[in-house]
């Protein structure tokens, strides 16, 4: 890799200890405060949408029948005892579908978050199963009460965090002996993104966002990072491959924003007809992008060590 090159590319973070990314320039608390007041948790909800189309509810319901199979693989339902519901933490729950879903499914759910006004805005169902405030605050009072759960998603939540390591290792103290976590991040800093980048396909970085992400996870990084927590990998699957639009001038959504929402939308429809051929199969193409990891998001299913 060409020296400035490289230089500008890891301008503004670091390899830390893990194997992931990191800034090297933490925002200011009060930067970072004021930004997630604006942009995530009021009523306006800037970064979420009012409505959603029909395309796009039916890729939400894909991906989480997705997860569901993965859930019944690793932790299935308990046999000849139909009145123990497993118990779904969702951490950072936003809009609340996943709530929804695993509510509807028999599970019985949970939701931490800052705000409800994602939730009241698409799933009122759920406003009741809804922690509000601190999610550091709600996860010491569940860890107060000794409550435990069977399942506990953090779906875009962990490259938020200042110290993910400290995240996780709370988590571990409500995790059922037998339990999943589920962890989704951005896999940034990929092997694809540099080569974007190194071939002046794209012009910077543009994945790097320091006043919203902290951490930029790969997934030796993310299965690293988990082994230190006292979790081991079960098992890790990539997911779509968006960034490929990006070698195509017509469609490279890095540098010309306007095509980004037909890209994605290009992807919806690509889920759809992978689910339609077969659900388990696409687990199975998403685990060998896991393998070789590969894709714009990144997913691990952890269990505790024992």
């Amino acid at each position: 890799m060409n020296k400035d090159m490289e230089t500008s590319l890891y301008n503004d973070v670091y390899l830390n200890e893990y194997g992931f990314y990191t800034l090297k320039n933490l925002p200011k608390d009060k930067e970072r405060e004021d930004y997630y007041k604006n942009s995530y948790y009021q009523d306006n909800m800037s970064i979420y949408l009012t409505k959603y189309t029909e395309q796009e509810l039916y890729y939400k319901k894909i991906k989480l029948e997705q997860k569901l199979l993965l859930i019944n693989e690793h932790h299935p339902p308990p046999q000849g005892n139909s009145s123990k519901n497993r118990s779904y933490l969702d951490v950072g729950c936003g809009e609340g579908f996943d709530l929804a879903f695993f509510k509807e499914k028999g599970f019985s759910v949970l939701g931490l978050d800052y705000s409800n006004a994602g939730i009241f805005n698409h799933n009122k169902n759920v406003l009741d199963d809804v922690l509000i405030g601190d999610i550091y605050s709600s996860i010491n009072y569940l860890i107060k009460k000794k409550s435990s759960f069977d399942i506990i998603n953090l779906d875009s939540v962990l490259e938020h965090v200042v110290d993910p390591r400290i995240l996780l290792e709370k988590l571990c103290n409500i995790i059922n002996i037998n339990g999943i976590i589920i962890v989704t991040v951005p896999n940034d800093f990929s092997i694809l993104q540099q080569y974007l980048f190194n071939n002046k396909v794209i012009k910077k970085p543009h994945w790097v966002a320091p006043l919203d992400h902290i951490s930029y996870f790969n997934k030796e990084g993310l299965i690293n990072l988990c082994n230190c927590t006292g979790l081991s990998c079960i098992d890790f699957l990539g997911n779509h491959l968006i960034e490929f639009y990006a070698f195509h001038q017509k469609t490279n959504y890095f540098e010309d924003k306007s095509v980004g929402k037909e890209c994605y939308f290009a992807i919806i429809e690509q889920e759809k007809i992978l689910n339609q051929i077969s659900p388990q199969q696409t687990l199975e193409f998403y685990r060998i992008l896991g393998k070789m990891g590969v894709g714009r998001v990144i997913m691990g299913l952890f269990k505790k060590t024992l």
